[in-house]
């Protein structure tokens, strides 16, 4: 019980709300603990590192699977991978646990609005769960024709990967993400009024690194750190590191034998510049619910679905059981913290969420 509730103590004194309390949920793609407020100095995330001056950081975090559809899944239904069948992107979670009670379906049946804006479950149709939300899910498919701004850049087919990175000179809402984030501050608007538990998924990080040319300005790709340890590690199982890297799948990347150190950088360069675009966005909710008055009313929860590798051990992207993998950030703020602020070193996963939020809403969880 003390380890579900893993919450308890850091927010003890929120005590319970005499109103409902509303909850904005927020998933960012392929995010790793890179950000300001987890003592990265190169970051930008001014508006990510604001929810943790009001909320509790969890430093030792830890997806269930470092893949985005079985981490959702698993996040969403407070059921581990094994037991609900997911270890792929393809697999529903209802074909083994028909009856499971997701994390928003709980709030929509105790009388809260849930809607789902950009990508919360994996976004592929056969994965997303119609019956958690109140309203059709929005924006959620994500495919690499959505992903790119410039015509050059889109593939003639969803799914083929063309570029790896884009700079374009043009508004945020010619990206998915923008556009996900001013449909999520016109539901705020919509909502305001109501209980409502809103997720806002974020496609970036995730490959391709894409984002306007002002969020790749603000770094200087000479500056910025290279993985410190490139080789897999001494001892090592050769099958500990997959074979397939997501980012040499790119047309752009080698793909094998060494990346030179300008493609490295590159790559690193547009991981950055993707989070900073993320945290804008991110931004702008954060703006709408101020500006509605419901920054008082509501939890905020931010996480990464799990990390990514940028070169360390050689790999880029997901899919392993290393710690740059499966650790992931997670950062909450509710009403009445009277520890906000506050990093924990208590080790925490996914799977924990769940219970924590129906706790704080006075809800309660299937067993």
């Amino acid at each position: 019980m003390l380890r579900r509730r893993f919450l308890a103590t850091p927010l003890a004194a929120a005590g319970a709300a005499p109103a409902p309390r509303n909850v904005l949920f927020i998933a960012v793609d392929d995010l790793r603990p890179q950000l300001g407020c987890y003592g990265d100095r190169f970051a930008r995330t001014p508006h990510i590192d604001s929810i943790a001056a009001r909320g509790v950081v969890f430093d030792r975090a830890y997806c269930q699977q470092a893949l985005c559809g079985p981490s959702r899944a698993s996040l969403l239904t407070g059921l581990r991978p094994d037991t609900i069948g997911v270890h792929d992107l393809s697999t529903p979670f209802r074909r083994a646990r028909p009856n499971a009670v997701t994390l928003p379906q709980l709030f929509l049946a105790a009388g809260y609005h849930t809607e789902n804006i950009g990508k919360i479950f994996h976004g592929e149709t056969i994965m997303n769960d119609r019956r958690s939300w109140s309203v059709p899910e929005r924006l959620h498919m994500v495919t690499k024709r959505n992903q790119y701004a410039l015509p050059l850049n889109r593939p003639a087919e969803d799914w083929v990967k063309t570029v790896a990175t884009e700079r374009a000179d043009v508004p945020d809402n010619a990206y998915l993400d923008g556009r996900v984030a001013e449909e999520a501050a016109a539901s705020l608007e919509r909502v305001a009024k109501q209980p409502f538990f809103l997720a806002v998924g974020i496609t970036k990080p995730h490959l391709p690194f894409t984002a306007p040319a002002r969020y790749w300005d603000l770094f200087d790709p000479g500056q910025l750190p290279l993985a410190p340890n490139p080789a897999p590690a001494a001892r090592s199982a050769t099958f500990s590191i997959p074979s397939y890297s997501e980012l040499r799948s790119y047309a752009d990347f080698p793909k094998q034998g060494p990346i030179s150190e300008a493609k490295r950088r590159q790559a690193v360069h547009g991981y950055y510049a993707a989070t900073a675009f993320a945290d804008a966005c991110i931004g702008r909710v954060l703006a709408a619910l101020r500006a509605l008055g419901l920054a008082e009313k509501t939890i905020i929860v931010l996480w990464g679905d799990h990390g990514w590798h940028l070169g360390e051990h050689g790999h880029w992207g997901k899919s392993t059981n290393c710690e740059v993998a499966t650790r992931a950030p997670l950062i909450l703020s509710a009403p009445g913290l009277s520890r906000s602020g506050t990093h924990t070193r208590r080790l925490v996963e996914f799977v924990d969420i769940y219970p924590t939020l129906a706790e704080l809403c006075a809800l309660t969880p299937p067993r």
